[in-house]
């Protein structure tokens, strides 16, 4: 009997020192995804990480960001006003003054930045586990908070993120209530932690120095910097007139012809465009619409000269009667320009890109000097732009023909030897009548 008690004893300390191992083995697991404190002077906090997604090229715009919190639970029972604490707003502001995006990906910026600590100043109650949701709120940037381009000018698209936040209360001798612990689980999901799942449990401690909290919100901001209206409704763009599409501008590709002989008349050039969407900002990119009208400067004013000689396809009116060219994500538009003319796309967000290429014509020589959002570049000489970013400042592709030939001198190079022939028999008749002007000398002095 006995040795059947020390058997038994014996495996239950076995199973008691098992439990003990993997309960060792799990807290710091445990711990190691939530905010958690081992000294009650120093609690236990958490921070919300707003992060900014843009498209390349976008400056980071002055903005202000809010979350709500709502109660869910405390110990278990429905939370109220009467037996939970609210936790406050918190917010977060962008300065465009003070803030720079980091490169993110192909074609992609953001920027990031952490409230403060979303329990710091609450009073609590008693010890307990209180619960709460928390999610963004749209009561702020309503200037620009808007699937479509209500301004002309930006879209913020919120984040559909929604988190369900743990704050653990415990009593010690020393200080009092304090927060031991915060946990924080994904309730609804968006771009912020992509690809994990409902429920997954995130680390909300902060971290400023470092990737930030990841109780994460992520927002995607797109900057249409010309105004010219919505590339995913196109028949609403109606600038109105000349000096308006010029305003809106938001990328030119021009052309300039020089040189003593080269034709600033009426010879057209040839170029194959393309202009692709951003890579972030739109759910269908390849349903934009980008306008574009054919410019120049007539009698000293602008002018819309869009016509069958700049375009073989389909163009179309806007609603005061400017002729346009419309352009697809992806979709190559042979346009021929002349000197003094230009292509302006006055709807082109930020981010998106374009290639440019000009077909040869002899006997012109094709450089081009590129604008990349307001910085000139120096002249290159080729016909292609290659890959360009469109920038929020000026953005454009000055191609320059210059003609090739030489001027004729007065001398045809066909009839050069016989011209040659001609001098050195000159010369050689010259020798010539001077040597026997010699001889004759020589023959018959003068007498004195």
């Amino acid at each position: 009997m006995t040795k059947k008690r020390t058997s038994k004893f014996m495996k239950l300390g076995s199973l008691a020192v098992a439990a003990m191992m993997c309960l060792s083995l799990a807290v710091p697991a445990f711990a190691s995804n939530l905010s958690i404190t081992d000294d009650p002077s120093k609690p236990a906090q958490a921070a919300i990480n707003k992060v900014l997604k843009m498209p390349i090229g976008t400056n980071v715009p002055d903005a202000t960001f809010q979350f709500d919190f709502t109660r869910v639970s405390v110990d278990g029972e429905t939370g109220t006003a009467l037996n939970m604490p609210e936790l406050p707003s918190r917010t977060v502001e962008f300065d465009s003054k003070t803030m720079t995006a980091s490169p993110a990906g192909t074609g992609v910026v953001s920027v990031n930045k952490e409230t403060v600590n979303i329990v710091d100043g609450v009073v609590w109650p008693h010890a307990g586990i209180y619960v709460y949701e928390v999610e963004e709120s749209d009561k702020t940037n309503e200037s620009f908070i808007d699937d479509e381009y209500e301004n002309d000018l930006d879209v913020l698209r919120l984040s559909k993120a929604v988190y369900t936040v743990t704050v653990y209360i415990a009593n010690d001798d020393a200080v009092g209530l304090y927060v031991y612990a915060i946990e924080a689980h994904i309730k609804a999901n968006d771009d912020s932690n992509k690809g994990e799942p409902v429920g997954k449990k995130v680390n909300p401690t902060p971290d400023p120095d470092g990737d930030g909290s990841r109780m994460i919100f992520t927002n995607i901001y797109v900057r249409n910097n010309g105004g010219g209206g919505d590339p995913e409704d196109p028949d609403e763009v109606d600038p109105g007139t000349p000096g308006k599409i010029d305003e809106f501008t938001v990328l030119k590709i021009e052309k300039e012809v020089r040189g003593a002989l080269g034709n600033r008349e009426d010879k057209y050039f040839e170029f194959d465009v393309t202009v692709q969407a951003p890579v972030i900002g739109f759910d269908e990119p390849e349903k934009l619409r980008y306008v574009a009208y054919v410019m120049e400067m007539k009698g000293g004013a602008l002018t819309v000269v869009t016509s069958e000689d700049n375009y073989d396809g389909t163009i179309l009116e806007d609603e005061s009667n400017y002729k346009y060219i419309m352009f697809t994500p992806d979709g190559e538009e042979t346009v021929n320009l002349k000197h003094g003319q230009w292509l302006a796309f006055i709807n082109l967000p930020v981010g998106s890109s374009y290639t440019a290429e000009e077909a040869e014509s002899d006997p012109y020589n094709i450089s081009h000097i590129l604008t990349l959002s307001g910085s000139v570049g120096s002249e290159i000489k080729n016909a292609s732009t290659g890959y360009q970013w469109v920038g929020e400042l000026a953005n454009k592709a000055l191609y320059i023909n210059t003609y090739g030939m030489t001027p004729p001198t007065g001398i045809s190079a066909d009839n050069l030897p016989y011209a040659i022939l001609i001098v050195l028999a000159a010369v050689a008749l010259a020798g010539y009548m001077a040597l026997r002007f010699r001889r004759n000398a020589a023959q018959h002095p003068t007498s004195a």
